[in-house]
């Protein structure tokens, strides 16, 4: 057969690279889109001279594309890698990320998905004997059962597939695109001069595939701390009417995606979720979102168009979160001169907290859960109870509990108290505890006192917003770890000389010094603090470690994580979790009872 233009022009013959063991050339491979290479796996296997079941993934080989240089060695480093297991599979297939630049002439091929029965081509091999490569012509036959396409040189002269020619490309000339790899040949037959090729259609999987561990990569340092960012991109990605549950780690989340239909613009959806989490919208990290776009620039031809093409649904998002409402119970204990051990008591409902002024009281619904208007260490359980059966009713969207409690009462258990005293009907038992139903956090009512607030209120405010422009990584270093002295001298020297906005304790203290401690963060107006009630845990549980877990997150997601650490603490012993343990105090400026009602009784 004539080479009848079927030999690849020179646009395409660039992305064929070498492969060698030592300095013998073994195989061959294709560079793609992304600085990526494919081959096929025995190829892979054979430069490594590796036994059958040691795998290569992470190890490096070397290579170079001859076309442009025939000296010049670079690195790549196997990043997939999928063996032929048995007849019954098309695999046979391994993919490599180039650590070392390509030369500028080299330009990577395109894959074209389905191919032409009948189709002429020309391969380029390196069989042993011609390491600078040697032709083998031939027509594109049927496809098989396993996913192969047949090939056939049906001329007696000529070079047949054989080995050498593993790895390299099958052009479509018209096309000017690779349509196929080599990956065997015919042993039992080698005078009928037949080989067999993998179709575009796994390769482009393949390269999909590459692409997403290379995302993975990108993101998988930030997998703790871009976890509301990776949801709502997912989420915003997803098609409409899409049903399937929503992956709960990052690698499942990506692999969804890369099985998803582009868009109507033929944007796909792992480009347009990488594309979300590179604006500041959905990642506050600078620098992920460089490597992000790093990223996008090998792949995506108009990265402009595919940021357009996201602005509905940014705008989407956004309209989202403007029209979600949030609830607020507001349960305020006096702090009294009087040592009768009884509390003046009133509970607010916030509807909307966007629509509550402290200052005028508008946006609030007063409750009368009780026919007492004062409660007492023991009794403050069974008002909390009633206030919260009296809100259920009203139907309140996405309930925070707020207890505002005097200093003496601050560290009582109160996440632990169940939310009912008694069942409801005969045999009906529930064990749900407030902390793991509800967003419960504490706040000091001394802090509301009017001339406290007339000291301390402005810089109990600007730290309430420093903290919530911290990002994930910089919010748990903005705690003081207060494990060794926590006396009022030490912390305030972390208030003053640090800048510290929350306080975060794993030891117990002596019931003075909480006094002290919860003083100081009045005085200096830290709003978060968490502490744990008990430190002694079984099986060596680093509680400093566990806390500063917690902390990973956005600042405006800690009180639901909290509910949920103790929501997880349920189903394990008293010293086996910290969440039956942990006290969380959260005070919002804004969110406080009417600023008439404030004072001592």
């Amino acid at each position: 057969m004539a080479n009848d233009g079927s030999a690849p022009e020179m646009s395409c013959k660039s992305a064929i690279a070498r492969f060698y063991k030592g300095s013998k050339v073994i195989g061959a491979g294709i560079l793609v889109e992304g600085d990526y290479v494919l081959t096929c796996a025995h190829v892979v296997k054979q430069a490594l001279g590796l036994e059958k079941a040691k795998d290569p993934i992470g190890q490096e080989l070397k290579l170079n594309f001859p076309f442009v240089s025939l000296s010049q060695r670079l690195s790549a480093k196997v990043l997939l890698y999928r063996p032929a297991k048995d007849d019954d599979t098309a695999d046979d297939i391994a993919g490599l990320k180039l650590l070392d630049a390509a030369p500028d002439q080299v330009a990577p091929a395109k894959l074209m998905a389905g191919h032409y029965l009948g189709l002429e081509f020309g391969a380029l091999g390196f069989p042993e004997g011609h390491p600078r490569g040697v032709y083998a012509y031939g027509i594109l036959k049927e496809e098989l059962p396993h996913g192969w396409v047949q090939l056939e040189d049906d001329k007696t002269q000529g070079m047949a597939i054989q080995p050498g020619f593993s790895g390299t490309a099958i052009w479509d000339q018209s096309a000017n695109a690779m349509v196929g790899m080599v990956v065997a040949r015919d042993k039992k037959t080698p005078e009928a001069k037949i080989g067999f090729m993998i179709p575009a259609r796994p390769l482009l999987a393949t390269v999909l595939d590459l692409e997403i561990l290379g995302l993975r990569s990108v993101l998988s340092t930030y997998e703790t701390k871009l976890t509301d960012g990776f949801a709502t991109a997912y989420q915003l990605c997803c098609p409409e009417g899409y049903l399937e549950p929503t992956p709960a780690d990052l690698s499942g989340k990506l692999n969804n995606l890369g099985g998803m239909k582009p868009d109507a613009k033929g944007h796909r959806a792992i480009d347009r979720f990488a594309m979300l989490l590179s604006l500041p919208a959905l990642n506050p990290h600078t620098d992920s979102q460089k490597a992000l776009h790093k990223w996008l620039e090998t792949r995506v031809d108009n990265l402009q168009t595919l940021k357009d093409s996201i602005a509905p649904l940014l705008e989407k998002q956004t309209a989202l979160e403007s029209a979600a409402v949030e609830s607020h119970l507001l349960i305020y204990v006096q702090p009294t001169y009087q040592q009768t051990g009884e509390y003046p008591v009133k509970a607010w409902l916030i509807p909307d907290a966007k629509h509550y002024d402290a200052k005028s009281g508008a946006g609030k619904e007063e409750i009368y859960a009780t026919n007492t208007d004062t409660v007492t260490q023991t009794t403050l359980t069974s008002y909390v109870r009633a206030c919260l059966e009296n809100v259920v009713q009203r139907s309140p969207k996405d309930l925070m509990v707020h207890l505002i409690l005097p200093l003496a009462l601050l560290n009582e258990k109160i996440d632990t108290w169940s939310l009912m005293d008694e069942p409801i009907l005969p045999g009906l038992t529930f064990t749900s505890t407030m902390g793991e139903r509800y967003r419960l956090v504490v706040q000091i009512a001394e802090r509301l006192h009017p001339k406290v607030l007339g000291f301390f209120e402005e810089r109990w405010r600007k730290n309430w917003e420093a903290l919530h422009t911290l990002t994930p990584t910089d919010l748990c270093d903005a705690f003081v770890a207060g494990s060794g002295d926590c006396s009022q001298g030490v912390l305030k020297g972390h208030w003053q000389m640090n800048q510290k906005l929350g306080l975060k304790l794993s030891k117990v203290l002596a019931a003075k010094q909480y006094m002290e401690v919860f003083s100081t963060l009045v005085e200096y107006g830290i709003p978060a603090a968490l502490w744990l009630r008990c430190d002694q845990f079984a099986n060596g549980l680093e509680c400093g470690c566990e806390l500063d877990g917690l902390l990973n997150c956005e600042p405006n997601k800690l009180p639901e994580l909290v509910r949920d650490m103790r929501s997880k603490a349920t189903s394990l012993p008293p010293d086996a979790h910290i969440g039956h343990h942990l006290s969380f105090l959260w005070e919002d400026p804004s969110l406080i009872p009417p600023r008439k009602m404030l004072g001592m009784a």
